[in-house]
């Protein structure tokens, strides 16, 4: 019993320090940007691999630094949400962040991240996959659905003012002539064959009326 304590703490040991290896080879080799944050100070105690080529900053440019000294590479809001989440202590889920690259290059992330101990201090695993192509996709289809929308609201206005002057213009024209017409036959002799011309002009007059304002 006095050497079985000893190799159970071996293995233990081992076992421990295969799950940490296995931890960090996943970390480095994972295509998402990733980092560990510590939460009472804001300090940055890993980046992995992704992170270090994606935003051009080397690890000794942020490990052991708060994060806010990433401030002026923030979006805007960002480092106030980050203060939130800090204070706050909950596990974080599709974020979306905005950061400036060293090169200075604007990329959008989708940020997810949950709380973990190392060495009794509790930190945050961060994790977050760039959407930059997609979030530009999506305003670029955004900005032709405005195109298509205004062109659609512009070819209605045009067509709309064809109407009213070409074919408007033209029954206007025409109840005018209607109405000389009907002058005209109030000096005419034959009373009966008048008064027939005049009722249907009566008649023509209100239904050009009636397409006048339906235009």
């Amino acid at each position: 019993q006095t050497c079985a304590l000893p190799i159970s703490r071996k293995r233990a040991e081992e076992a421990l320090r295969g799950s940490e290896e296995r931890f960090i080879k996943i970390f480095n080799l994972s295509p998402f940007r990733m980092g560990i944050l510590r939460i009472r100070d804001g300090v940055v105690l890993e980046v992995n691999d992704s992170w270090v080529r994606d935003t051009g900053f080397s690890r000794e440019e942020i490990i052991n630094r708060p994060i806010f000294s990433l401030s002026s590479q923030m979006g805007e809001g960002l480092s106030e949400k980050v203060r939130e989440v800090l204070e706050n202590r909950k596990p974080v889920l599709d974020l979306e962040v905005r950061f400036t690259t060293k090169a200075g290059k604007e990329t959008v992330a989708n940020t997810s991240a949950v709380t973990i101990d190392i060495d009794n201090e509790p930190c945050y695993l961060w994790a977050a996959n760039d959407i930059t192509e997609r979030k530009r996709a999506e305003e670029a289809l955004r900005a032709l659905s405005a195109k298509l929308r205004s062109a659609r609201e512009e070819e209605g206005t045009r067509i709309a003012r064809e109407i009213h002057d070409e074919l408007g213009g033209a029954l206007t024209g025409l109840k005018w002539d209607l109405e000389r017409i009907d002058r005209t036959l109030n000096t005419s002799t034959n009373g009966t064959l008048s008064a027939d011309i005049r009722r249907r002009i009566v008649t023509m007059t209100a239904l050009i009326e009636t397409t006048i304002n339906t235009v």
